[in-house]
């Protein structure tokens, strides 16, 4: 089995076999004001996942770079709860550029504008026009495959457990 992860605050996952098809999939909510905290409940979310449905891959969106210093320190908590689980459970971990992501979904990702001329203000507003029309390709995509996702976030896991896939990772061999 396998289980996809599309990190944040709203983190998609998708789980599928090895046979490449997938069981399910969705939304956790990781708020800061949980009981547990947001990485508590990341932890509690994966064990219970990786328990119970007998995952040996976890693949996830590796992302290089982020908008912005408190993202990326968050994405760092992510990875190192993702580093325990897989030290406690021997499970895999499989990092998944969004490049690869994109691909196999089918998106051509907008370009970015050239920076001739413009100002900060104007290429951040380029820039989020740019993520939010990558988003909502991968949704379109994703519904085209016939699966009911609820956001980008659900969409970018279903993709993301599909390129760890192609690469053989979690794949029957028999």
């Amino acid at each position: 089995m396998l289980l996809a992860l599309d990190l944040g605050m709203h983190c998609g996952w998708a789980l599928f076999t090895a046979a490449g098809r997938r069981l399910a999939s969705g939304v956790w909510h990781l708020g800061k004001d949980t009981v547990r905290g947001r990485f508590g409940e990341l932890l509690l979310y994966l064990r219970t996942k990786v328990g119970a449905q007998g995952v040996r891959h976890v693949a996830y969106e590796h992302i290089h770079h982020h908008t912005g210093i408190d993202a990326g320190h968050v994405y760092g908590g992510w990875l190192a709860v993702l580093d325990m689980l897989a030290h406690a459970t021997h499970v895999s971990l499989v990092p998944i550029t969004t490049s690869e992501i994109h691909a196999i979904a089918g998106v051509r990702r907008a370009r970015s504008p050239k920076r001739d001329g413009l100002s900060q203000a104007e290429l951040r507003k380029a820039a989020k026009v740019r993520r939010d029309t990558n988003k909502m390709s991968t949704v379109e995509a994703a519904r085209v495959r016939g699966w009911a996702v609820a956001d980008d976030n659900e969409a970018e896991a279903c993709f993301c457990g599909i390129a760890a896939l192609a690469k053989g990772t979690g794949a029957s061999h028999g």
